[in-house]
């Protein structure tokens, strides 16, 4: 067994580097090579390596140590300087994909007038649609010169709070899978959590920043703040019954906007990058079905990729210009807005283990992620070229 995992490590690590750094040159992020890797390599194409529970807890660990790395990059003062704006863009940029998620999904799968079961599921197809990640509108305004105007501070910002509510709709989700517990219950639970989050990580912080002015650098200071990420992520799971992903995230935040949260960001990515998020997203595709798709499923997935990308354009484009930004702006704003990847794949993973979506669905999401990191730096491009020609 021991060689065994060392083995599949190898072709893991192996496999997701070399397509992961091929994909960059093309200015496509990493993680849609490591999730073509584990394509690769999983049953469906190769079958070099097969799920198995050592590989599943490295994963949890990556997933982990994602959305700790994730709440630390979180820039409160970015949010609160943009303020209405970013509010605006993210709540129609929420609603709008969820909407259409849920009205998609209940069109493929039993109507409207289903079990409360089925109608969670279908919901759940909403809740994946939330997500946003920026990684290559950042890259692509940067070059383009246009990362500090009002479009580009907008869509940071909206992003960040897109995390944030989308973490939070999901722990919604989650408790709802037991019919026993109400949406009450749930709602007092997630106050609770953000209260006593606030409390410890305020006193995490402190000893922290303590620790930095003592030490400053020392490998103890980042071993604190990880075992910080674990504490929190315990907690969330075993008393507040919501997802360990959510006291990552905001065991992260605790650390966020410190002088040293760069060097503690940078040293997490280290270890993260090393083994644990390569294996996270290997998995994903590992554990993909690329057989048995039936038309009903190739149109309901084909539909989801379809909508996913236009319900966040339109969602974010409507805010933006509700928020007095023009035609162009509202547009850009959109467009930046559209692409995914980190987020809804973690989002997805919990839904198959949950039994919200089916694992046969999984290629239509890996699916999203690809066209969306592939065409949305094409179409910003075009946008500024168009102004340019004006």
């Amino acid at each position: 067994m021991k060689l065994q995992i060392f083995y599949e490590l190898i072709i893991i690590l192996i496999s997701t580097k070399v397509l992961g750094l091929l994909l960059r040159k093309l200015k496509i992020p990493e993680v849609v090579g490591m999730l073509l890797a584990g394509l690769l390599i999983g049953p469906s194409v190769l079958g070099l390596v097969e799920e198995n529970e050592v590989l599943n807890i490295f994963a949890e660990l990556g997933v982990v140590m994602i959305m700790f790395a994730a709440g630390t990059e979180t820039d409160i003062k970015s949010i609160k300087s943009s303020g209405k704006a970013s509010a605006v863009i993210t709540a129609f940029g929420v609603i709008v994909p969820f909407g259409l998620g849920y009205v998609v999904a209940s069109l493929f799968n039993g109507g409207f007038a289903v079990d409360r079961e089925t109608m969670i599921s279908n919901m759940f197809y909403g809740v994946m649609l939330t997500a946003t990640s920026v990684t290559i509108t950042v890259a692509t305004l940067k070059e383009l010169g246009q990362l500090q105007t009002r479009v580009g501070t907008s869509i940071l910002s909206a992003a960040v709070l897109d995390d944030i509510i989308g973490i939070v709709i999901l722990t919604v989700f989650i408790g709802l899978k037991n019919p026993d517990v109400s949406v009450l219950k749930i709602v007092i639970r997630i106050i609770l959590f953000f209260v006593v989050s606030y409390i410890v990580g305020t006193l995490a912080r402190k000893i922290y920043h303590w620790l930095e002015d003592r030490n400053p650098g020392t490998r103890r200071n980042i071993i604190f703040a990880f075992v910080n990420c674990l504490v929190f992520s315990f907690a969330a799971e075993k008393f507040f019954g919501l997802a360990d992903i959510t006291g990552a995230f905001f065991a992260g935040i605790a650390f966020a906007d410190l002088k040293e949260s760069k060097h503690l960001e940078h040293r997490v990515d280290i270890a993260s990058y090393l083994l644990f998020s390569p294996v996270f997203f290997a998995s994903i595709g590992i554990g993909t079905q690329l057989t048995g798709f039936n038309m009903n499923l190739l149109w309901f997935g084909l539909s989801f990729v379809a909508v996913g990308l236009l319900s966040k354009f339109l969602g974010a484009g409507i805010g933006a210009k509700l928020c007095h930004f023009d035609n162009d702006e509202s547009v850009r704003v959109g467009l930046g807005m559209m692409c995914r990847a980190e987020v809804i794949l973690i989002t997805a993973q919990r839904g198959v283990n949950l039994g919200f979506m089916n694992k046969s669905f999984m290629p239509f999401v890996i699916l999203l992620v690809i066209v969306s990191s592939f065409i949305t730096p094409i179409l910003l491009k075009l946008s500024y070229r168009k102004k340019k020609a004006a």
